[in-house]
Order: structure tokens, then sequence, then C-alpha cells
């Protein structure tokens, strides 16, 4: 496109949502507007209240950059810099994966136990937190929180340390650069945690490059989750019973067709009851939560019931 002079909204939106389905775009209507409405700042509904508005020469330009950008396939939340979950506006980069609708499933089953348990003060440990999301909405809608966000990625604790201060949440949160339940060891919360949640690597190795181009643009080491998909969620879980008390949540997403070897580890690991598979909005299994059990002891360097 030669950028026109004194170009209208309506022309504009037209020439990118035609620009967008040429390269396959799933959603080009959608992307345009967003991508405007980024541009003019104002919201999508404010563009059709504006479609004979004429844009400026330099509003164009960047424009069309991004136009271009989004048809390379780069996620339209980087090109914009934030992305919405649970209501909030956070910070996206490429160091830190998107958020996802099927993510917020995970907090509000949470939220849900938050209000059954009655406690003067929650601690939860989020493990590989990324951008925060799930441990910033978190300690945004509970009151009394101690949260322990756990990332081996220094920059991807750098965004998260930046979306708790937007959300004005960073006195809740201790941001723990580390490699799973390791960097806890500095702090005395052993059999005191009422929450581990974690949303881990959890797509196989060679599925990666099959995906849809936009997941390229995302760090791999928070998607890579091995052979099987299935790399952390051993440590995960084995290291969690350590660190929750009685009756304690462990609460983890999962990949599609991956419950049953999951809920597998669970009940082979023997330390926890209640286990519960919670579906996502497209009815795949996608969380799996259950209580720590506290009838146990070691015997052999295996967990058995008393």
């Amino acid at each position: 496109m030669l950028i026109q002079k004194h170009i209208k909204i309506s022309d504009i939106l037209g020439w990118a949502t035609d620009f967008l389905t040429g390269y396959n775009i799933s959603s080009p209507s959608l992307d345009a507007q967003v991508l405007l409405s980024y541009v003019l700042g104002i919201n999508r509904m404010d563009l059709y209240l504006n479609l004979r508005q004429i844009m400026t020469e330099d509003e164009s330009r960047r424009y069309e950059n991004l136009i271009k950008k989004r048809a390379k396939r780069i996620p339209v939340a980087y090109l914009i810099g934030e992305k919405e979950f649970m209501g909030l506006s956070f910070l996206v980069n490429e160091d830190v994966l998107i958020p996802r609708p099927e993510t917020e499933i995970l907090v509000e089953l949470i939220l849900n136990r938050i209000g059954k348990l009655n406690e003067k003060r929650y601690v939860i440990i989020d493990l590989g937190t990324g951008s925060g999301n799930i441990a910033v909405s978190l300690a945004k809608f509970i009151e009394n929180a101690d949260i322990y966000a756990i990332d081996i990625s220094k920059a991807a604790l750098n965004t998260a340390g930046k979306n708790a201060q937007r959300q004005e949440v960073g006195h809740k949160i201790n941001f723990i650069q580390g490699n799973m339940f390791e960097s806890l060891n500095q702090f005395n919360i052993k059999d005191r945690a009422d929450f581990v949640i974690s949303n881990p690597p959890y797509i196989k190795t060679d599925i990666l490059k099959s995906l849809q181009p936009e997941i390229g643009f995302e760090p791999r080491i928070a998607l890579d989750g091995g052979k099987d998909g299935l790399d952390f969620y051993e440590r995960i879980i084995s290291g969690a019973y350590f660190y929750l008390k009685e009756n304690g949540y462990l609460a983890l997403e999962i990949a599609d067709g991956q419950v049953l070897m999951i809920k597998e580890m669970v009940d082979k690991f023997n330390g926890f009851f209640d286990i519960e598979i919670v579906k996502d909005y497209a009815g795949i299994d996608r969380i799996i939560i259950a209580k720590k059990s506290s009838d146990l002891e070691m015997e052999k360097g295996r967990w058995r019931r008393l």
C-alpha cells in the first residue's frame, strides 16, 4: 500500500483486513481493529464512531508497519505490548508466554477455593510465572496473600515485576529466579503453602514446529515439555508435597491428551486425594487439581499411607 494522505479510518481498515486475509491470518478483521485502536489510542468501539475521521500520515505509516508485521505472523499481543487476562492488562514481550484464556480457569479455581478455606493469610507458590499473569491476578483478587513466583528466566521475571507494579500488588509477591522448588530453600515455607500452582511447558518437542507460526515467536523454554510433553510434571508433583500444608492444593494446567498420564503420576505418588479434572471452554481436559494427604510416611524412598 502506498501511504495516502487524507485516508479515512474506514478505508484503511478495509485495506488492512483484505491484506491480512491474503496472508491467511485467522482473524483479519479483529486484528486490524485492535492494531488501529492501538495506533490511534482509542478503543475499538470508538473506531466505528469515527469511521470518517482522517488519519495523519504518521498514523497511517505506523499502522501499515504493524499490519505488515502481523502478516509475518508476529502475535498481536507482542505488537501492542500487552494482553488482557482476568480483566487486567499485562505487559508482554518475546521474553514471556502470551497469557491464554484457558489459564483463567486455573486462577478462577483457586479463587473459588480461597472462599472456602477461611485462612487469615494464604501462601501460594507459582512455578514458572512468566509474565506473572497467574501470580499477579491472584495477588490482585486475594486480600491477604504471600505469593512466591518462580522462573528460571531473569528477563521473564523483569516483565512479571513490572506487571506486579502496574497492578499495585508488588508488595504481595516474591519474585525468585531459580529452577523449580530449589529456589525456595531460602524461605521457611515447607508444609505451609495453601496452593502450589503451575502452567508448565507441556508441548511435545517434535510438534513445536508444526504449530501455528505465531507460536514460534514465543519463548521455547516456556513451551517445550520434552519428548512426551511431561518433563516437568513429576518434579512438580513430588516437590509440591513438601511445601503444601495438610489439605493444601496442587493445581496444574495440562495439554489435550495428557490427563490420563498426569493423573496416573498423581495417583502413583500417593500423596494426594480428591483429584479433580476441569475442562476448558472447548471441552478439553485442562486443569488437574488435588489435595495433599496427611497420612503418609516415607518408606524405602517412597511415600506410603499409614
